[in-house]
């Protein structure tokens, strides 16, 4: 019975740890998409080329996107952003 137990202890440790690494793999690619529409931002004053403009406009847009699917996926795992985000129970 002890080994059950102790495999059931190890399973939710086992959850915990994938959780943690699910949290910080997502915090660390929403840090990196919010870098990049900062980057996309800057880059618009840099350029009057209309061509390059609308190229930067479709690339915020889809880091936007990418954005709210991270978003949408913390969400769903019950993730709350603290100053990094932590499993909400």
């Amino acid at each position: 019975m002890e080994g059950v137990l102790g495999a059931f202890i190890r399973t939710n440790e086992n959850e915990k740890e994938s959780q943690k690494e699910l949290s910080n793999k997502i915090a660390s690619e929403m840090e990196e998409v919010l870098e990049q529409i900062k980057e996309t931002e800057a880059k618009y004053n840099l350029t009057s080329d209309s061509d390059l403009i609308d190229a930067l406009i479709y690339e915020e847009l889809s880091l936007r996107a990418k954005y709210s699917y991270l978003l949408r996926i913390a969400k769903e795992n019950g993730l709350k952003y603290e100053g990094n985000f932590a499993r909400s129970d």
